[in-house]
């Protein structure tokens, strides 16, 4: 259960009558969460019961437990505070189960084994909604089966739902529960059709992430790939390490490989998976986290390389590479972990013939970097590459605006003109040989309160968008750059890296990788198409363009501070 405090009379009453017009709509089930209101629905509901409560004022008494928000990318997350006691304060109850249409029987769900007993027990039981993984760490739940079952289940991530088939560009968008499933059937893929035995014969696999929920990560396997070799690249420390040792036990055929994490406030952020096959490997370059909560209700993108073949015996090590240096990068990225478990798999993909690959591989390593390393990492790769083999300033318009997307905020200085467009723009809108003659305009996509608000999982998606009160306070100029996520194509409403020393040394603190699509190396040309509906063979932008700004009233979601002027699809309130 979540329970979110209400602001004040008027909207307390407001969300207690739509949660019962709600509940009488749909036959009062308040164990079926995934039937939510539309955002028609819901406003015009909003607009009928405004008007009751002007023949009303009641003021219901009832205590309930509430939590706090919770900071979801903390390394060593604080200890749940005490239940706080709330009086003479009406809150909406809803149940924020997860939307799966299959669940798995009975005889398929483990209890929790026997490493976890000796955990203390969360004080919030079974109304403990919070999905950190070092909280689950650090508590025991006791959970039903059936909830845990639920919990290791996706519905539409399920590979026997899957038409997934090959593109172009590959380049996939993750299915999302509670979506119509037209949209999730092309252009979509889920965890585990990517790990379907469809996909390959699988002998043993790598999986790089921020955070990790191994139980459901096996989970999501074929249940013959279960027991194969698997390696988990991380970035925990401390407690946090010790609690993904004791969690990674009762699995001897995981091992585990910690990323070196020197530079303060550094975190691995790269989420990668190596597939080996028995008749060559695929890499899968993605944006979702290993735990649930990333790969259900939430749009995340990812990369599906081809299964890249063995060399013959003849063929150098050497051979396989693509136009695109895709090999020498990836195998220079990893051997930046300097780890003898990633070692075993430089070997392996140096056997193999990458040619096909057809994108660019722009990765992130903690260092101070200086001389001709400065170009290999970061935004300045980006930079570097986009000179090289990037858009001609001839073919750049007026009008051509540079896109940036994200989903978290740290401090860019008091002024654009620190980092933002005196290092990232230059590098975002670096031209073929050429500088261009006037920089172009920026626009950034990131969620607005309302973007939040009318999502599938209302406010407490928000707990994955992390921008600080403190951090945005110092920081207003950047809200003119805004814009709102918006994907009705699609059916769905610190890494880069700074330079110090006067421009002579580049500073990452943290690991991450991305792909990059440049229309030459993919189809020949200097452009490409953009699609306009989800079924097009041209590329599927994850959001719409021209992108929609802000409106006058919008403000940027803010993760620490309470958002109670009104309820969202599920009749709660955001609380600080």
């Amino acid at each position: 259960m979540a329970a979110y405090r209400m602001s004040c009379d008027t909207d307390e009453q407001i969300a207690r009558q739509l949660q019962a017009k709600f509940d009488e709509e749909n036959g009062n089930n308040s164990s079926d969460s995934d039937k939510t209101m539309s955002e028609d629905e819901l406003k015009e509901m909003q607009i009928q019961i405004t008007k009751d409560l002007k023949k009303s004022k009641t003021k219901p008494t009832k205590t309930i437990i509430v939590h706090e928000i919770s900071d979801s990318d903390e390394d060593d997350e604080p200890s749940p505070p005490p239940p706080k006691k709330i009086q003479n304060q009406r809150v909406v109850v809803h149940d924020l189960s997860d939307s799966s249409s299959d669940s798995e029987k009975p005889n398929q769900t483990k209890l929790k084994r026997k490493l976890t007993e000796d955990l203390p027990l969360c004080q919030f039981g079974s109304e403990c909604y919070r999905k950190n993984p070092s909280h689950r760490k650090k508590f025991r739940h006791e959970d039903l089966p059936e909830l845990e079952a639920k919990r290791n289940n996706l519905g539409v991530n399920s590979s026997d739902e899957s038409c997934f088939t090959s593109n172009l560009f590959g380049f996939y968008v993750t299915k999302v529960s509670g979506i119509p499933n037209e949209y999730n059937m092309t252009g979509a893929i889920g965890i585990k059709d990517i790990l379907s035995e469809k996909m390959g014969n699988l002998m043993e696999s790598a999986q790089f992430s921020y955070m990790h929920d191994i139980e459901w990560i096996i989970n999501q396997y074929p249940t013959q790939f279960r027991s194969n070799p698997l390696l988990l690249v991380h970035g925990e420390q401390r407690e946090s390490k010790k609690a993904l040792t004791r969690e990674a036990s009762g699995y001897p055929n995981i091992t585990l490989c910690q990323a070196k994490l020197e530079i303060p406030f550094g975190t691995h952020h790269t989420k990668m998976m190596i597939l080996m096959y028995d008749n060559g490997l695929r890499i899968v370059i993605h944006t979702a986290n290993l735990i649930h909560g990333d790969w259900h209700q939430k749009t995340q993108g990812v990369w599906v390389s081809p299964v890249f073949p063995i060399l013959s015996q003849s063929d150098a090590a050497s051979s396989g590479e693509s136009s695109t240096n895709f090999k020498k990068d990836f195998i220079e990225y990893l051997s930046a972990y300097n780890s003898p478990e990633l070692n075993v798999w430089i070997a392996r993909i140096k056997r193999h013939n990458l040619s096909s690959a057809n994108v660019f591989l722009i990765g992130s390593t903690p260092g101070r970097h200086t001389g001709a390393k400065m170009s290999t990492y970061g935004h300045l790769k980006l930079r570097k590459v986009l000179k090289q083999n990037g858009p001609k300033s001839t073919i750049i318009t007026p009008d051509w605006n540079v896109i940036g997307q994200f989903s978290s905020i740290g401090s860019l200085g008091p002024s654009p003109d620190l980092w933002l467009n005196k290092e990232f723009l230059i590098s975002l809108s670096a031209t073929k040989q050429t500088t261009p003659t006037k920089s172009p305009k920026l626009q950034l996509i990131f969620p607005c309160v309302e973007n939040v608000r009318l999502s599938l999982e209302g406010y407490p998606a928000g707990g994955n968008l992390p921008y600080s009160n403190e951090v945005a306070k110092k920081q207003p100029w950047l809200n003119k750059y805004f814009h709102q996520w918006q994907s009705k194509i699609r059916g769905r409403s610190t890494a880069w890296g700074s330079m110090e020393k006067s421009g002579t040394q580049f500073m990452i603190r943290s690991y991450e990788l991305g792909v990059l699509f440049l229309p030459n190396n993919i189809n020949g040309s200097d452009t490409i198409k953009l699609a306009k509906s989800n079924d097009s063979s041209d590329f599927c932008m994850p959001y719409d363009v021209p992108l929609t700004p802000y409106s006058s009233y919008d403000e940027p979601w803010i993760w620490n501070i309470a958002h109670k002027a009104l309820p969202d699809r599920h009749g709660n309130m955001w609380c600080k």
